[in-house]
């Protein structure tokens, strides 16, 4: 019960601290039509460029994401957000945003073709292959690694 309650001070805290910086950064709200602005004329333009154009909207699409991060980083960090903290904005996260949203990428091409296999997303559960290899595992080891293997199965 106490750690319920700590946990409940902490919610509180950081609730009322969200709120009071929310209160303070309420311009970067506006940011976001800015950034739809942004997106919606770059991807005007990229549409016509072809493949070309889908790298430079990805680019575009990275800038902007990493530049609402850095937003976000500067509340947190500094308190205020300021007009000159969104024109620098712009480049301070752009790779690491690309890193992730190629993973992403990646991640969207093989999917289908694991969802695909004879026992969908389960063929990569290991489950059955841990209870074969150890056969001597108790009653509740056993159903863990079940339950793993359920979870495999429905998703």
């Amino acid at each position: 019960m106490e750690g319920l309650l700590i946990t409940l001070k902490i919610y509180r805290h950081v609730c009322l601290r969200a709120a009071t910086l929310a209160a303070r950064n309420w311009p970067v709200l506006a940011t976001i039509f800015i950034y739809l602005a942004i997106l919606k004329i770059a991807g005007n333009l990229s549409a016509r460029l072809g493949i070309a154009g889908g790298f430079i909207f990805s680019l575009v699409f990275a800038a902007c994401l990493g530049s609402f991060l850095y937003l976000v980083e500067m509340i947190v960090r500094t308190y205020k957000v300021s007009l000159n903290d969104f024109r620098n904005s712009f480049g301070q996260y752009l790779w690491e945003v690309v890193g992730v949203l190629f993973i992403f990428w990646i991640l969207g091409l093989i999917a289908p073709a694991i969802l695909q296999l004879p026992q969908g997303g389960s063929a990569l559960n290991l489950a059955p292959a841990i209870l074969e290899h150890y056969p001597d595992l108790s009653g509740a080891q056993r159903d863990v690694v079940g339950l793993g293997m359920n979870i495999g199965a429905t998703s």
